[in-house]
């Protein structure tokens, strides 16, 4: 079973039996036990959306399980017809459920959600958090319908071409705009300002839409929206159906405007804007969350086709796996295999690797470790031939013959000596083949992680082929 659902039932266990009460926990393992049920994908993932449904109940938003339900249609249909669709489903679950280990793992959290010891019932600020996380987690994708619509015209018209001896089907040829008046309302009257307060801008709607949406170069008649703003307005669309027939306590609800900021700024290293993003700031901390989330969670998203429509594409033609997965008070540690099944493609498919996290390390304040190579990237080349002595809790790197994916251990006194290093062959090819990421810096100021020392980092370590390629360190 996915390394990820058995640690999420580890840590609740280690909870229950500590008597520490979470009033999320119970449905999370029922819905893991949903999932664990023999059937196909979708409708394992059904099983583990419907069993949160009394969470929804319980937060007066039962009608969000059907709008999930109605996402998984869409991206059935969405990944049917366009052919570089990845697989989201899985994804926003098991998003959920890493950023939910983190919440209920980070000891900084607890202590200033007041989680320690006892019950944390449902109207407890921290479960609020838990609620906010929830809704950013699961619905800051269902927007792609919208963001891809130019896509499925394409295909449509693609199909003419194909059925030519027949008519062709009727294509949309006219002006086409998503936003109304009414999504117009919600993103001025709760996204602007929460915006306007964490920058130096003084946003309106026509200068703020701009970051949003583009042209798109084969339909000039066509906008194409930004997913996560189009994933926000629909989560705030329902809280407006819900505040017309129960009155007004949703749209200004703390838990769903970080929520909807989160969904509408998640991809934010796309957009030309400046926001201070941190922790310590409880507007901002689960947009910091799930920013850091979905750029690890890559694992168990390829589509059933993936070896037909994406052999062209090296990114895309593989199968990513979670080789394991461990959470503790400051830090989570896990393991990504990238499985590379074509011989000639692993080199090209390395370098496409190495290329995205460069692109990281641009607009994230992250670390990058290599195997065999025991120093962080932040030290300069005379500090590290002065030492003698590298203690893991120091480099923050993991020995390739002592972590498996199968165990981790504490590696906190163990040591490396420069003679062994030196006398390593793939000391100079390591150096050499990731020179670009030791001399990227960091270009944007949009995470600001806690001072003077993170509250939580987040250590994955790339695989390609079971081999250790690096490791990329995320601080919160």
């Amino acid at each position: 079973m996915n390394p990820l659902f058995q640690a999420t039932e580890m840590l609740i266990f280690e909870r229950q039996t500590s008597n520490r009460l979470c009033y999320f926990d119970n449905f999370i393992l029922n819905a893991i036990n949903a999932y664990k049920m023999k059937g196909s994908k979708a409708n394992k993932n059904k099983r583990f959306i419907e069993e949160l449904s009394p969470i929804w109940n319980e937060y007066e938003k039962g009608e969000y399980e059907k709008v999930f339900l109605e996402f998984m249609k869409l991206e059935t249909e969405l990944e049917a017809v366009t052919n570089d669709h990845s697989e989201h489903i899985s994804h926003v679950i098991q998003e959920f459920l890493f950023g939910y280990n983190i919440l209920t793992s980070c000891k900084w959290i607890l202590k200033e959600y007041h989680y320690i010891s006892g019950l944390a019932d449902s109207r407890s600020d921290y479960c609020k958090l838990l609620f906010s996380w929830l809704s950013a987690s699961l619905f800051h994708d269902i927007g792609y319908d919208i963001e891809e619509a130019s896509t499925e015209e394409e295909n449509r018209i693609s199909k003419n071409k194909f059925w030519d001896f027949l008519s062709a089907r009727v294509t949309n040829v006219d002006q086409i705009d998503f936003i109304d008046n009414s999504a117009q309302d919600l993103i001025t009257n709760i996204i602007i300002p929460e915006v306007n307060n964490n920058t130096n801008n003084n946003y309106i709607f026509e200068n703020f839409i701009k970051l949003f949406k583009r042209k798109d170069d084969k339909f000039p008649y066509w906008y194409k929206y930004d997913h996560g703003l189009i994933s926000a307005i629909k989560y705030l669309s329902e809280l407006q159906k819900l505040e017309n027939n129960l009155g007004p306590r949703f749209l200004n609800w703390g838990p769903n405007i970080n929520a909807a900021l989160a969904m509408a700024f998640h991809n934010i290293r796309y957009k030309e804007i400046k926001m201070k993003i941190s922790c310590s700031n409880p507007k901002t901390l689960i947009l910091y969350l799930i920013i850091i989330c979905d750029e690890i969670q890559e694992w168990e998203r390829e589509r059933i086709d993936f070896d037909i429509v994406n052999i062209k594409n090296p990114k895309k033609n593989i199968k990513t796996e979670l080789d394991g997965i461990y959470f503790k008070d400051d830090k989570a540690f896990l393991i990504i295999n990238h499985i590379c099944e074509l011989e000639d493609k692993e080199k090209e498919y390395t370098n496409e690797l190495i290329k995205d996290v460069i692109n990281q390390k641009k607009s994230y304040p992250i670390d990058v470790l290599f195997p065999d190579l025991p120093r962080s990237l932040d030290f300069n080349e005379d500090e590290f031939i002065q030492k003698t002595k590298f203690d893991i809790s120091e480099s923050l790197v993991y020995p390739r013959d002592i972590i498996t994916s199968a165990s981790f251990v504490d590696l906190s006194n163990i040591g490396f000596s420069i003679g062994e290093i030196r006398e390593n062959p793939k000391f100079q090819a390591i150096i050499e083949r990731n020179q670009k990421i030791f001399g990227t810096k960091c270009e944007k100021d949009i995470l600001l992680p806690t001072k003077p020392h993170p509250i939580y980092r987040i250590y994955l370590e790339h695989r390609i082929n079971n081999v250790p390629l690096l490791t990329v360190v995320f601080p919160f």
